[in-house]
């Protein structure tokens, strides 16, 4: 139910926040290798919910310059669902004024229209992700001011082995549920390299296995899986 501003996935909910969180989340490695190396430096308390406004207002102050990019460059954007209604023209809605509820359908003739929507997480259960508030994707994870605690992670691309890797550097409970081999599609060799790495540094991974349901457990969410197992959670992010 996100709806992204100006910069598409990347900006949004993708290289931007991503990247600030790893950031984040190396601090906290870094200073316990310090100690090693005779510095007795140590970390404070995190606070998940700082992070979360220093990335959101990052973006949104990304967001904002590729807005006056536009703008400096005479870009007319709109803000709108376009369906294709021929080759070479685009249809769209548009509220009749600003203050009016009313829509009208505009047009946009163009000799080249280029289609770049970017991408969704797959939810594959609506009603967990829509009844849950702790249900969430890996969009909802940069923006959720809630601490994730205890979270298992369902999937195994780069989007969900990335997101398992900051947040159990920040010190969260992390299981990864993997319905065949991380990474499918990657080179073999250079995927269980990537996954023995992240158990190395904590993360836990569930084999073979995926969710068949999610039930309210007081204060927890108490996940099902196809082997006839449950285990409770704080949050689950598809």
């Amino acid at each position: 139910g996100y709806s992204w501003n100006v910069g598409g996935t990347c900006v949004n909910v993708g290289c931007v926040p991503k990247k600030i969180m790893h950031a984040a989340a190396s601090y906290r490695e870094n200073v316990s290798e310090a100690r090693n190396l005779g510095w007795t430096t140590k970390v404070d308390d995190f606070t998940w919910s700082d992070l979360v406004k220093t990335t959101t207002n990052h973006v949104k102050s990304t967001s904002f310059s590729y807005s006056n990019a536009l703008r400096s460059a005479d870009v007319e954007y709109i803000n709108a669902e376009a369906r294709l209604s021929g080759a070479n023209t685009v249809i769209y809605d548009a509220p009749v004024s600003f203050l009016s509820e009313e829509v009208t359908t505009k047009e946009i003739t163009a000799k080249y229209i280029i289609i770049a929507v970017g991408s969704r997480p797959h939810v594959m259960n609506t009603e967990w992700y829509e009844h849950f508030d702790r249900v969430i994707t890996s969009d909802d994870l940069f923006w959720t001011t809630s601490n994730p605690g205890k979270t298992l992670v369902v999937g195994a691309g780069y989007v969900a082995l990335e997101s398992a890797s900051f947040l159990n550097a920040f010190g969260f409970d992390t299981t990864v549920c993997v319905r065949s081999h991380v990474l499918r599609g990657f080179d073999e060799d250079c995927a269980n390299r990537v996954q023995d790495l992240m158990k190395g540094s904590g993360v836990r991974f569930m084999q073979g296995l995926e969710p068949s349901n999610i039930e309210k457990d007081e204060q927890q969410l108490r996940v099902s899986f196809n082997d006839d197992s449950d285990e409770l959670f704080d949050t689950v992010m598809l």
